[in-house]
């Protein structure tokens, strides 16, 4: 069985296109290459895009190749006027493919096993890195960020030194620096993002970070991990806009910082990020919703900038702000032992003019305790709202005499851990509590949701300019 693609060259006017080819052998089981052929993997996948973002329709155009499933073999043709960076069929093993390399390689699911030719190098250090091990926020064993970001800082040492030790050319030894200083950024801003409700942090655990200025790529090939890191770093920052008018303003911002070639994508990764955080904010979606369509979508020319972010704007528009029924039928415990579930507690609680301000908490959370003392400076008898709290503890006894402590008896609700561990998960996962505590839901005056990320009562100006939105 043979599978062949043919494609015509794109035709470029400005630097001529130049022949590269590369062949090599499937070292993985026979049935996954059958697998990845049947199925049409291209030969290419993630390509980045390049200071000179390469369009959708160029991309279709750039390569003429065959896979072969009796022997598992593969070999193409690329027409490249400049380098770039992509994974190879299936793999995750990042290359970097110069005009005029000649390679055979030796790939699995994993790497680039082998490479032999010109600037074979250049195809291995994904393979090479991966000896030293992997390290980020879901994998560090342990709670205590200077341990998180010292482990960091050696193995980002050790990344560095093993690029320069392989013969790789300048401008791939730059793009794999670039490639492994994002890493390292985009890592230690992902733990502090995740972990900032949880964790005590020392005010320097990001100084390593240039925060107030948008670090550029050395060399005209952009890593991928480069938008990771500006998707974190949108994420830190965490830019509320009140208006078109302010998200406009920040935009234009962009723009005039970054070079014309980084704009498209710039704006895209920007826009990616506010759909993502704001997919349930809704008293966020009008704001978002005017800017991409009177601003961005006009200025998002590129097409797989554009595919991109239509796709992230589909996803965005589709999130409800009823909620559902598995979030509404999860049950719950009341101070008298009632069971309760969550439709009934809304219910219970609901007064006409006003809406709900959910807190999760738990007795052993030091931040939610704190919160708790500042609650009791803010005057809620003049805000239209009630308030509602869900504990996350596990055991009733410490629940209910750290209520009884901090005088939060009313209103009290304890999620039930005798429901399968899924369903509990599945509702503190739905208002982003799984990530941490204390955490503030604000329902709208119909029980609708409004935010999931609302001030804490420490921040009393943002609260109550919110609540009074409702």
């Amino acid at each position: 069985m043979t599978l062949t693609v043919s494609c015509q060259r794109a035709e470029q006017a400005d630097e001529p296109l130049i022949a590269t080819h590369i062949s090599g052998k499937y070292l993985g089981r026979p049935a996954m290459f059958k697998h990845l052929v049947a199925e049409e993997m291209p030969l290419l996948k993630q390509i980045s895009l390049t200071r000179y973002i390469f369009s959708l329709e160029e991309m279709i155009h750039l390569a003429s190749g065959n896979t072969n499933a009796l022997d598992s073999t593969f070999s193409m043709t690329l027409y490249l006027n400049k380098p770039i960076n992509a994974c190879l069929l299936g793999s995750e093993s990042e290359v970097f493919i110069t005009p005029g390399d000649s390679v055979y390689l030796e790939t699995d699911l994993m790497y680039i096993r082998s490479a032999s030719g010109a600037r074979s190098d250049n195809y291995r250090v994904s393979e090479v890195i991966s000896q030293l091990g992997h390290l980020n926020e879901t994998t560090f064993n342990g709670n205590d960020p200077i341990k998180f970001k010292s482990e960091f800082q050696e193995l980002h040492r050790r990344r560095l030194q093993a690029v320069e030790r392989l013969q790789l050319t300048p401008e791939s030894a730059a793009f794999f620096k670039d490639k492994y200083q994002y890493v390292y950024w985009q890592s230690l801003l992902s733990y502090y993002n995740q972990k900032k409700d949880s964790l005590e942090f020392e005010k320097g655990f990001l100084s390593a970070i240039p925060m107030d200025r948008f670090p550029l790529c050395s060399t005209p090939v952009i890593p991928r991990q480069y938008w990771g890191f500006l998707s974190e770093l949108f994420q830190y920052q965490n830019r509320k806009f009140k208006s078109d008018r302010e998200i406009r303003a920040y935009a234009d911002s962009l723009a005039r910082y970054f070079p014309t070639e980084y704009q498209q994508p710039v704006l895209m990764t920007m826009l990616l990020e506010q759909f993502r955080a704001n997919a349930k904010e809704f008293y966020a979606r009008p704001v978002l919703e005017e800017f991409y369509q009177t601003y961005a979508a006009s200025r998002l020319k590129d097409s797989l900038v554009q595919h991109l972010t239509k796709d992230a704007y589909a996803r965005f528009s589709s999130y409800s702000d009823q909620l559902p029924d598995y979030i509404e039928n999860q049950k719950f415990y009341d101070p008298e032992g009632n069971v309760l579930t969550f439709r009934e507690i809304l219910d219970s609680n609901t007064v006409p003019g006003k809406g709900i301000y959910l807190d999760f908490w738990a007795s052993w959370c030091g931040p939610c305790i704190g919160e708790m003392e500042a609650a009791r400076a803010v005057n809620w008898e003049g805000l239209p709202v009630r308030r509602i709290y869900i504990s996350l503890d596990d055991n009733q006894e410490k629940w209910i005499k750290a209520s009884k402590k901090y005088g939060v008896m009313s209103g009290q609700y304890l999620l039930d851990r005798g429901s399968s561990h899924w369903t509990t998960h599945v509702f503190t996962h739905f208002f982003g509590a799984d990530k941490g505590i204390p955490k503030y839901i604000l329902l709208n005056k119909s029980g609708r949701l409004f935010s999931v990320n609302a001030p804490r009562p420490s921040d009393q100006v943002r609260l109550k300019q919110m609540i009074q939105t409702l």
